[in-house]
């Protein structure tokens, strides 16, 4: 399927250059971007809908385990593209990170005293094909579904793109989170048993979806543009512009959330 893309898009390309080069040196007297761009308007639009028509070819999975080796402390930054992400609990004891990764992975762990801290990044070969004309429609996509520790306090940075992420992180101890998504549909469940999570999503256009768990007191921030934030306000009354739950001083487990939204639709829950 690549080559017969590559074949398809360089012989694309050298027609749009003789038709330019022609046109430069007067041969042809036509206006050649008046009949260009809507040309390349319709290809456009032709290949969209055939893609819709086709699956996508399936990726190989790879597995990866990144033991915790007694780690009293631990971080998990992940780098992700287009694609389907899933993030939970459910790693063993002795593992830091669990899962499989259809489209592959590039990992990093560094330790340092009774810290581990882990990278899960999109293969440098995969971006490749992301920047290749032929890969754009109906190319292979990343699916990554992995676990995390249960065990130990964890920070946890994610960054996606244009994807679909579930983030369960009900019983993960997750104390520090950072979310930045994009052009993304995502569904987050804030940690059930850390003491205090201090939590920031930042959001482009994204649809979001924040569960936050029975138990667990809020305080709720957010400064949106164009975005529609909307807080379930009887569990979380507003006072000035800040949502936060009446017990929030003395509760055993809390969340403190700042949103950023760009043109998103937000809903917390």
């Amino acid at each position: 399927m690549l080559n017969r893309g590559a074949y398809f898009w360089g012989g694309i390309l050298i027609v749009v250059g003789v038709v330019l080069f022609l046109a430069n040196v007067g041969i042809l007297t036509v206006d050649v971007w008046k009949v260009l761009i809507p040309l390349v308007v319709i290809l456009v639009g032709a290949l969209t809908l055939w893609a819709a028509t086709r699956p996508r070819p399936v990726m190989e999975a790879q597995a990866l385990r990144l033991p915790l080796e007694n780690a009293a402390r631990a971080s998990v930054r992940v780098r992700f593209g287009a694609g389907r992400l899933q993030v939970r609990g459910g790693a063993d004891a002795s593992t830091l990170v669990d899962g499989t990764f259809r489209g592959g992975v590039e990992s990093d762990v560094r330790r340092s005293g009774s810290e581990a801290a882990a990278e899960l990044r999109v293969p440098s070969d995969f971006i490749l094909h992301v920047f290749s004309p032929w890969m754009w429609w109906g190319g292979p996509r990343l699916e990554w579904d992995f676990g995390l520790a249960e065990t130990v306090p964890l920070s946890l940075d994610v960054e996606t793109g244009a994807s679909e992420a579930r983030l369960d992180l009900t019983r993960v101890l997750v104390d520090h989170l950072r979310l930045s998504c994009g052009a993304s549909s995502v569904q987050i469940q804030m940690p059930a048993g850390a003491a205090m999570t201090k939590a920031r999503i930042e959001s482009g256009a994204a649809s979001v979806v924040i569960d936050i768990p029975q138990g667990v007191a809020a305080r709720i921030e957010a400064e949106s543009g164009l975005a529609n934030v909307r807080v379930n306000t009887s569990r979380f009354p507003k006072v000035d512009k800040v949502y936060r739950s009446a017990d929030y001083d003395s509760a055993p487990h809390r969340l403190d959330l700042h949103i950023e939204a760009g043109v998103a639709s937000v809903d917390v829950n």
